[in-house]
């Protein structure tokens, strides 16, 4: 007897598959409500960031707290990719590119720090990362032109607060501050932390730097903000020339326009930048081209309103003192400067081309290859393109270069192409991207979100300051948030209707670069982010309207693993030592009779960190200084000398101050090792820096202790010779070291 086999009801099988799909559009749902929020915080984190510039980032590890938060967004984002039934992402070849460079530069900061210095080779490893996960996250965070636009009106909005409080500086603070020194100069000093003699070189120095002129804002050089301010003031430009297009409240916007524009411009001019001016120029004369090429009868009325208006800020920066003389007599000068840096360079670049000297290092590393006439010890290159070959070698130079021109290929194609948001008749009709719907799963609009997250930005600048030890004030936290405010509100018709296409944001991207073909800064967060997000919004805006690429979701969990397992070890090795050995140095300056004690514990939290360990060296000398006789004394500044060196092999400038002490200490303790320890210490300092010429004089009154006077009077005799090539007075010896040389080099053998 033959079974019957029994059909199972249709819902048996369908209702199963029914919750399935049911759960999965749940989770789509959940993932596309946190986008929107993920941006927002990725755009706060983009306007801290830049609020938190440090020139001396290599050696703090200021940037700890923004790399870890990049990578906690990152990770969250791709947490959150993984709950929709399609693991997808944006990439491109120019994404792949932009991997290997980071890969390239980050083992080049691996090999730094074995060979060079350890803590500014991880801090500028982690920079790296940040750089790269930052540029990542906004490559798949960004879904609307819309919400593109809205991020650049948030940064020029940001241009407009760090101006506005340069202008700020610029006809009140500083004013204040030479006169509170005129009053009392000495009582300034001590408040500042500081004590130089007066007439001494020191106090020339201090007196020379507080009469300088040019704003910073928050940045810690005018040359660095004058970078940023050219970049968004060009961006700007760039919206004024879409105003034409846009059917309503163009007014509105113009207004705007006009008042943000001003005062970039104006604080621009006051920072006396020329190779900011030139970038400006550049970056203004390609945009009125490309719109007279565009409008033809409208072309002489722009060409006639842009020279209009630089005629009228150079005359307003004149009259108000901004603008001098001497910025173009001093532009010849301003370029011998920096080709001296690039022959150097490139000397440092044919030393180490496959893995550099290290990012991080140039500074270190630089007064090996010093000219004697060259004016500065410089801690990058001035050049972003050196830079990076000199810190990270030829291959990650190379790398740059494949991003570059991938990017202006895929930009330059674009162009041949007729623009969604550009129809024949003048109108902007909304691109498919700017509606609010991606198939195959819905995607909210976040422009309101991007908004409020640039405010957010400052709040967390000014909560977190006191992790990148960079403090802002109430007073200015608010205003940057009510100015920022105002600003993208303004331009909101813009944001909602107007153009910012990918040529725009390759446009304001070259302006960066162009700047930075002559100032540092290419690897400082503040700047930088500027270059990468509009890399990755230009990028970005060329491809908005196709979905993203669905990946394997084990790729996708594996990303996430790899970014998390990046976080672990980040806040291992930068974020946890660097965050703790602050607070433990700054304990030791609110507690004087601790001093010692947290000096200890901060170079016990950070292995690789220098100024406890140079304090706490500096400590245990005069401790030897006043009981020359204890050995154990002895012993100890020895070994804390040792372990300094250790940190820095190749800074001349601690090798010469660890020679000093030891010199000092000989003449208290007569130690023989001592002193030998001395000139070894002396010697290398001099090999570090050979254009140097105290270094030579204090190698030369050590060699004259030890009694080797042939080689005493030999490094005399050169550090005389270098210090009548040097035309620079803050570089030439002072009195008491010329006669010491003179009477060494006039010894007989």
């Amino acid at each position: 007897m033959s079974r019957r086999k029994r059909k199972l009801p249709p819902t048996s099988v369908a209702a199963p598959t029914a919750t399935a799909a049911r759960k999965a559009s749940d989770a789509s749902t959940t993932a596309s409500k946190l986008r929107p929020w993920l941006l927002a915080a990725a755009t706060a984190l983009l306007v801290a960031r830049t609020l938190w510039p440090s020139e001396a980032v290599a050696e703090q590890g200021d940037g700890a707290a923004a790399v870890m938060l990049w990578l906690v967004l990152l990770a969250g984002w791709l947490l959150t990719e993984a709950l929709m039934p399609r693991f997808t992402l944006r990439w491109s070849a120019i994404d792949l590119a932009v991997g290997v460079l980071i890969t390239l530069t980050s083992a080049s900061a691996l090999h730094g720090a074995t060979v060079g210095a350890p803590r500014p080779s991880v801090n500028m490893l982690w920079e790296w990362i940040g750089f790269g996960a930052a540029y990542f996250l906004m490559r798949q965070l960004i879904g609307s032109r819309r919400e593109a636009r809205a991020i650049v009106a948030v940064m020029i909005a940001l241009a407009v607060t760090l101006s506005s409080f340069g202008l700020y500086q610029y006809f009140h603070d500083m004013p204040a501050t030479r006169a509170r020194y005129a009053a009392d100069p000495d009582a300034m000093l001590r408040e500042a932390g500081e004590w130089y003699p007066p007439g001494s070189r020191e106090r020339q120095l201090f007196e020379q730097r507080l009469a300088s002129t040019e704003p910073m804002a928050t940045f810690g050089l005018t040359n660095s903000l004058a970078g940023v301010l050219a970049t968004w003031l060009v961006a700007l430009a760039v919206v004024a020339a879409s105003l034409p297009a846009m059917p309503q409240r163009r007014t509105l916007v113009g207004l705007a326009v006009i008042v943000a524009g001003g005062v970039i411009a104006f604080c621009l001019v006051l920072t006396k930048s020329r190779s900011a001016y030139v970038a400006t120029a550049v970056g203004v004369a390609s945009l009125v081209t490309a719109t007279a090429w565009q409008r033809r009868r409208r072309s002489g009325r722009v060409l006639l309103g842009v020279a209009i208006a630089a005629v009228l800020l150079l005359a307003v920066g004149v009259a108000v003192g901004g603008i001098d003389v001497e910025v173009l007599s001093e532009a010849p000068k301003s370029l011998g400067y920096r080709l001296q840096y690039w022959r150097s360079t490139a000397a440092m670049i044919g030393d180490e081309p496959l893995w550099g000297v290290g990012p991080g290092n140039f500074g270190d590393e630089y007064t090996r290859y010093k000219l004697p006439v060259a004016s500065e010890e410089i801690t990058d290159p001035h050049n972003f393109l050196l830079e990076v070959a000199a810190t990270a070698g030829l291959p990650a130079l190379f790398a740059l270069l494949v991003v570059l021109v991938l990017f202006a290929h895929l930009v330059w194609r674009g162009c041949s192409v007729s623009s969604a948001e550009s129809p024949a008749n003048g109108t902007v009709s909304p691109a498919p991207s700017d509606q609010v719907a991606e198939a195959p799963r819905e995607l909210i609009d976040a422009t309101k979100h991007v908004g409020w997250g640039g405010l957010a930005g400052f709040a967390v600048a000014f909560l977190l300051g006191d992790l990148v030890s960079v403090g802002l004030s109430f007073a200015w936290t608010v205003a940057g948030i009510v100015v920022t405010g105002a600003v993208v509100a303004a331009l909101m018709p813009w944001i909602e209707r107007g153009r910012f296409s990918a040529a725009a944001a390759a446009l304001c991207a070259a302006v960066l670069l162009v700047n930075l073909l002559a100032a540092g800064g290419f690897t400082m967060p503040a700047v930088a982010g500027s270059f990468w997000l509009l890399l990755a919004i230009g990028q970005t805006l060329t491809e908005i309207d196709a979905p993203p690429r669905a990946v394997p979701r084990p790729v996708g969990l594996s990303l996430f693993a790899a970014v998390a397992a990046l976080g672990v070890v980040c806040h291992n090795t930068m974020y946890v030592p660097v965050v703790y050995a602050s607070a433990h140095m700054e304990a030791a300056l609110l507690d004087p009779r601790q001093t010692a004690l947290e000096w200890q514990h901060a170079a016990n939290a950070d292995r690789w960190a220098t100024d406890p360990r140079r304090q706490l060296c500096e400590y245990n000398f005069q401790r030897l200084m006043k009981q020359p006789g204890d050995a154990f004394l002895r012993e100890r500044f020895n070994t804390a000398a040792d372990e300094l060196l250790k940190l820095r092999p190749h800074s001349s400038a601690l090798w010469a101050q660890v020679a000093g002490w030891r010199l000092a200490a000989y003449g208290k303790t007569h130690d023989s090792d001592m002193l030998a320890e001395a000139v070894t210490a002396a010697q290398r300092a001099a090999e570090l820096y050979p254009a140097s010429a105290r270094r030579h004089v204090q190698l030369a009154l050590a060699l004259e202790k030890a009694h080797e006077l042939p080689r005493a009077k030999a490094e005399a005799e050169a550090a005389l010779r270098l210090d009548d090539e040097t035309p620079h007075v803050d570089l030439k010896l002072s009195k008491e070291l010329r006669t010491a040389a003179e009477r060494l080099a006039n010894t007989a053998n």
